[in-house]
């Protein structure tokens, strides 16, 4: 289930309990929330979404300007090896090295 935070109108809601009602049901979780609204708000991960997304734009340059405009993608620990793009830190292969 994917949903946004805050919404079209600008309406912030805590996901919270919706989140724990969809891992009940095995269902994933996704949280569209604008990064610079997790400062004030609470966070995706706290809410419990298994996947969080959205875009970096207001970081970059202006839409009028051009493209290509950055974005970011997180995840939990159990979808990190089928996401897009590389890991950055220390990983591990199936066989340990």
């Amino acid at each position: 289930m994917v949903v946004q935070n805050p919404d079209n109108f600008g309406n912030v809601k805590d996901f919270s309990d919706l989140s724990v009602q969809l891992k009940d049901s095995g269902i994933v979780f996704t949280i569209i929330a604008d990064i610079l609204s997790v400062n004030l708000i609470k966070p995706p991960g706290r809410m419990g979404a298994d996947i969080a997304v959205g875009s970096a734009q207001r970081m970059g340059i202006p839409f009028g300007y051009g493209g290509p405009h950055p974005g970011y993608f997180a995840c939990i620990d159990a979808y990190k090896r089928k996401m897009p793009g590389r890991i950055i830190g220390i990983s591990k292969d199936m066989h340990g090295n």
